[in-house]
């Protein structure tokens, strides 16, 4: 008690949050869909309920949104840039390809079908709609087309 560090138990729920997680996001979500990868998908949501609740949120590992932006309307061959922001959904400020950009952006809001694109320092936002992750669709930084994943 009064110790900074975490303890047995804490260390074993994180192993089994990061555990669940990359067996979800390597093996089940691909390969069984919605059928399993929904199902181990809400156990990990559960494990990191649990951390939250006790107080311990700083140990759930943070995902990344990957964005990848073509020269082309298909998402065709190797994108033009690709670029990343960490999961939260806080304003955030990123500089793609010379453009300034600022929104609220999570893993769970582009999951659900949108992000927020924000005037600068978030002072107001738009509610866009985006494609479900890994579907080519409207690029926020000024190329044709664009995809995204969290991993």
């Amino acid at each position: 008690f009064g110790s900074s560090m975490p303890g047995w138990s804490e260390l074993a729920v994180l192993g089994l949050v990061v555990a669940s997680q990359v067996l979800w996001s390597r093996f089940y979500e691909p390969l069984a869909g919605d059928a399993v990868g929904s199902k181990l998908k809400y156990f990990v949501e559960g494990c990191q309920s649990v951390l939250t609740f006790a107080g311990l949120s700083h140990l759930i590992p943070k995902q990344t949104i990957v964005f990848h932006e073509f020269h082309n309307s298909k998402c065709d061959g190797d994108p033009a840039l690709s670029w990343s922001l960490e999961d939260g959904g806080s304003c955030q400020e990123v500089e793609v390809n010379g453009l300034v950009l600022w929104g609220k952006v999570s893993c769970e809001s582009l999951a659900s079908g949108y992000a927020h694109v924000c005037s600068e320092h978030c002072a107001s936002c738009q509610e866009l709609p985006v494609v479900p992750a890994g579907q080519c669709g409207m690029s926020l930084a000024g190329f044709t087309a664009a995809s995204w994943t969290c991993s």
